[in-house]
């Protein structure tokens, strides 16, 4: 009897010592803790755009190189307003081009009456020479008088006209506040269109 109590100790001691070695190892092999952290790096991706997203290019967990495609929000939108960006832009040239017509228009009719003025100025000259000697009569004279004072006006106007076209075409063609209004509209939609497609800042 003391003999198989002997051996159920034995037993007893080699069976707790087998599942504490075999407790160790897989301790050893699985570690565990309550206090632990994955080391990981976290890239946080914002869409400048707002809007549906309308295709997806990777999944969960999924391996990215830098630059690769992420997923797309509706650019039609953004498309439509490129259009209407390009169509006001064009606009605008051509506006810009009728404006320059009407600069040169109005730069010819004030070169055109500075002559008639020259010829009005001569007239007058000799018209004055030809009075102090009687030579003409009073109504000639009035007459040139009249005509130099008329294309004096003339001149003025067409100055005018003319600061008018030069103020309403801007001050150059690229200068032209309805161009440059316009071309900084289409920058801007065709930039946001950009953003559309949102790709991987870093590979992940």
């Amino acid at each position: 009897m003391r003999s198989l109590r002997m051996l159920l100790l034995i037993g007893l001691c080699i069976g707790v010592g087998v599942s504490v070695k075999l407790y160790w190892n897989y301790r050893a092999l699985h570690p565990s803790t309550d206090d632990a952290y994955v080391r990981a790096h976290i890239v946080n991706i914002a869409a400048r755009v707002s809007g549906p997203v309308v295709a997806a290019h990777v999944g969960e967990n999924d391996y990215v190189e830098a630059g690769a495609p992420l997923f797309d929000i509706d650019p039609s939108v953004f498309e439509a307003t490129v259009a209407a960006a390009e169509a006001h832009y064009e606009l605008a040239v051509q506006s810009a081009g009728a404006d320059d017509a009407e600069v040169g228009v109005a730069h010819s009719t004030l070169e055109e009456q500075q002559v008639i003025l020259a010829r009005a100025i001569r007239n007058l000259e000799r018209a004055t020479s030809l009075a102090q000697t009687n030579l003409i009569s009073v109504s000639e004279f009035d007459n040139a008088s009249a005509t130099h004072t008329e294309a004096n006006a003339a001149v003025a106007r067409a100055r005018a006209d003319l600061h008018r076209a030069q103020s309403k075409l801007g001050m150059a063609s690229n200068q032209n506040v309805s161009l440059r209004v316009a071309g900084a509209t289409l920058t801007v939609a065709k930039l946001e269109l950009s953003f559309t497609p949102i790709t991987a800042p870093v590979s992940d």
